[in-house]
């Protein structure tokens, strides 16, 4: 890279030498011989060009930074601890009006081509390659999930969202970490898969036809359920156009767990009827994942509180409780975000209000109590 780079400094000095003598000459046949040596080294550098440092990761890039890294490098992954990088991506964050430059993440997801238009040149990406991994706070996913220009875009519809339950209160403290031979096996099967990604030949997998006649029949399956109206993956109960694309998530997971079975034996083109099958299951992994997540996106905020208060007087069994408990038991921002779910669980029989006394002096009044159903610490679901 250091030396391509001196020998382009170096073609670049000749031709600025060349520009400046042909200005300079007074004769006509001197000035067009070295016109014509100029468009020859200029030529010569349109083709010579400096190879780009290879990568693989991405940052907080806009969406005009990401299509020039798309254009020098050709896939990219962009893996946050936080979504902020959505709004940047999608062009918010330095637009005017708002308004969204979602192509090149459209474009991309897929490996459709993307055109690049600069000041000098444009680019075509043939086969563009990007891959996101965001980790985003629940608020976020709410906003995303309710956004209607990444959803009647399609952004939202090639996202797998994954929600797992919150490991807060029942960690494992200072454990010792990933095992040495798990790490070993992963770097060696990442290496493996890189490698065979980057190869220069390209590298077109298959199913045997075991394979192929059961992701025949899984899609011959999900076909009815996909219907806007009834259909429990269609637009109407699922993100509009998401269950559309699951077979071809379940093809992207059959691949990759191939890729990754293939990892110390060498890559296999041929994909087996079992690959095939781990994938429909992971395909149903993701929905279900997706209706929680879209469950708990859309949820009653009084609700989520009212979790909270039931899933702690499970653990902490009581007959009475004040309002200051519950609010200290929650750690909630303020006082007052007790009071909502507090109601629905009255409203619901679970607690039932109990006559504040008089304090008959100065002071703060006492904090409103609650007689706790018997049952709650059993059968109570909000």
């Amino acid at each position: 890279m250091a030396r391509a780079a001196e020998t382009r400094r170096g073609l670049e000095e000749r031709l600025a030498a060349l520009h400046k003598r042909a200005a300079k000459a007074d004769d006509d046949a001197d000035r067009e011989a070295l016109a014509r040596e100029a468009g020859d080294l200029a030529e010569r550098l349109e083709r010579e060009r400096v190879p780009v440092r290879p990568r693989l990761l991405a940052g907080d890039a806009t969406p005009e930074a990401l299509g020039g890294l798309l254009a020098q490098h050709g896939r990219l992954a962009i893996i946050e601890a936080e979504g902020g990088i959505i709004s940047t991506l999608a062009g918010r964050r330095y637009s005017t009006d708002g308004s969204s430059n979602l192509d090149v993440l459209l474009k991309a997801s897929a490996g459709e081509p993307v055109r690049i238009d600069r000041r000098d040149r444009c680019d075509l990406i043939e086969r563009p390659l990007l891959a996101l991994a965001l980790l985003v706070q629940p608020s976020l996913l709410h906003v995303l999930l309710a956004d209607r220009e990444y959803i009647g875009r399609g952004l939202m519809s090639r996202c797998l969202i994954v929600a797992p339950p919150s490991r807060l209160g029942y960690r494992k403290i200072a454990t010792g970490g990933v095992p040495a031979d798990v790490r070993a096996r992963y770097g060696a099967t990442m290496h493996s898969v890189l490698a065979a990604a980057r190869a220069p030949d390209s590298l077109a997998l298959r199913y045997s036809s075991e394979a192929d006649q059961r992701m025949a029949a899984y899609e011959c399956e999900i076909e009815p359920r996909l219907h806007r109206e009834d259909g429990d993956l269609g637009d109407g109960r699922l993100l509009p156009g998401w269950g559309g694309k699951l077979a071809g998530q379940v093809a992207r997971f059959a691949g990759l767990l191939h890729m990754a079975d293939c990892a110390e034996t060498g890559i296999v083109r041929e994909i087996p009827a079992g690959t095939v099958e781990r994938a429909i299951r992971l395909g149903w992994w993701a929905v279900a994942h997706l209706q929680h997540a879209l469950g708990v996106a859309g949820e009653d905020p009084r609700l989520q509180v009212a979790r909270r208060i039931v899933a702690w007087l499970r653990r902490r069994p009581q007959v009475r409780v004040t309002t200051r408990d519950v609010y200290q038991a929650l750690r909630l921002t303020r006082p007052e975000d007790v009071a909502p779910g507090l109601g629905v669980l009255v409203d619901r029989g679970w607690l039932r209000p109990l006559p504040t006394p008089d304090r008959g002096g100065p002071g703060r009044p006492p904090s409103p109590a609650w007689a706790v159903h018997p049952s709650l610490g059993f059968a109570a679901e909000v």
